[in-house]
């Protein structure tokens, strides 16, 4: 396990302080050390009994997070708060009191006297076929408890199938399963993670084209690339959404501004020079209000979307 130790926790006061090392830092250094890790001994900032107090880098000496909020949240809310400032997840995080005597656990509430705290950051652990075939299970079987576990040890959200080079997040999407999405996006799961299928999907594709509109809604608010699309044909999410008639992700996508004129060559014949755009494939399906929506939100009428509409029975109007 590569360890690695940088932060500490200090006095949010904006008077100069005396930095000192703490005495058991060599201790713990032998121990992280004995473990293969890496330590860098921190910094510890004296608090002087004040009531506010904040976390900062030792490395940067930037401040992290303001701690005089912590009253009442868990170690896990904590984390949680740091993730969002250093960009790296909960689950990756260890909390120590400043003594280093014991961990702060992610379910413990703390209170109201002042405290400073360091900061580890664990590296994933070596990849382990069996281990990341669990956390591929556990995705498409959403059993969010087996997740959690696996990724607090920490495993690698993004390890890969060896028979389709999948994610647990393409295995969570492709069921629809948002809890299990949830916490493998905290866990800085790549979200636009392709496959090794000739088409690449990604999570979002997969969870467009089984029409999970909860998923989708996810991953558009995890920043998804919404017009990402297969490698062998060009298709987007919303064609794929379009030419299933799933109305709600279809307007999900819309509303986040997919390019509805994005066309693919995947119904194209090798005379043809046309390339089907959602309209045109949903108007092909005769999903009226899918139809509705496109044209509503701008979708451009060819003459062939013409012959196409005349066709289906579709209104022109």
């Amino acid at each position: 396990m590569n360890t690695r130790m940088y932060l500490h926790g200090g006095c949010d006061d904006k008077k100069a302080r005396r930095f000192e090392k703490p005495a058991l830092a060599d201790i713990v250094a032998q121990v992280v050390q004995r473990q293969g890790g890496i330590f860098q001994a921190p910094v510890r900032q004296q608090c002087q009994a004040e009531p506010m107090c904040s976390v900062y880098s030792a490395v940067s000496g930037e401040k992290l997070a303001f701690l005089d909020e912590r009253e009442g949240k868990t170690g896990r809310q904590i984390k949680q708060a740091l993730s969002d400032r250093i960009g790296i997840s909960r689950f990756r995080q260890r909390i120590w009191l400043q003594d280093w005597s014991r961990e702060i656990r992610d379910d413990e509430v703390l209170g109201s006297e002042a405290v400073s705290v360091h900061l580890v950051l664990l590296d994933y652990l070596p990849a382990d076929l069996e281990e990341d075939r669990k956390m591929m299970a556990a995705s498409a079987n959403n059993d969010v408890q087996v997740i959690e576990r696996l990724l607090q040890h920490p495993r690698n959200p993004n390890a890969t199938s060896e028979d389709d080079g999948r994610t647990s997040l393409h295995h969570a999407a492709a069921n629809g399963h948002v809890g299990s999405m949830r916490l493998l996006l905290e866990a800085d799961t790549i979200k636009d993670s392709r496959d090794t299928n000739a088409k690449g999907w990604t999570p979002l594709l997969i969870a467009a084209s089984r029409g999970h509109v909860d998923g989708v809604g996810l991953l558009i608010d995890a920043r998804a690339d919404i017009n990402l699309a297969t490698l062998d044909k060009g298709s987007t999410p919303l064609f794929y959404a379009a030419h299933g008639g799933h109305l709600e992700v279809v307007q999900l996508l819309i509303q986040a501004r997919a390019d509805i004129h994005k066309a693919t060559t995947q119904w194209r014949r090798r005379s043809e020079s046309q390339e089907y755009t959602p309209l045109v494939v949903a108007a092909l399906k005769g999903h009226t209000e899918v139809v509705r929506s496109l044209r509503e939100a701008g979708g451009r009428q060819s003459p062939v979307m013409l012959a196409v509409l005349a066709m289906s029975n579709l209104s022109t109007d």
